[in-house]
């Protein structure tokens, strides 16, 4: 019956990484996803009740980093003229596998 519901979103990132060079840095990501429902509408277009925003937020759902898949990252330094068109057409230089 829902059809559209309002909600609060923030995220966080934490970036744990170890410096290899003065241009090179590699690490992991952990992020959160916190959310928090405001209100609700229902599919014939009315609003939710109180009663139906509190039947939405038992439905939080929560946000958690895949198992054995952490998500890293690769930091390199770059020209200050770089685009990102560059990064892009640069890609395997920049951050080979």
């Amino acid at each position: 019956m829902l059809d559209q519901v309002y909600t609060t979103l923030r995220t966080t990132f934490s970036l744990t990484g170890q410096v290899f060079s003065t241009d090179l840095v590699k690490g992991q990501v952990d992020a959160a996803l916190d959310t928090g429902p405001l209100a609700c509408k229902l599919v014939d277009g009315s609003a939710c009740t109180a009663q139906s925003v509190g039947l939405v937020k038992t439905l939080n759902p929560v946000v958690t980093p895949q198992p054995d898949n952490p998500s890293t990252f690769q930091a390199v330094r770059v020209p200050g003229t770089t685009t990102c068109a560059d990064v892009i057409a640069q890609e395997a230089t920049l951050f080979p596998p």
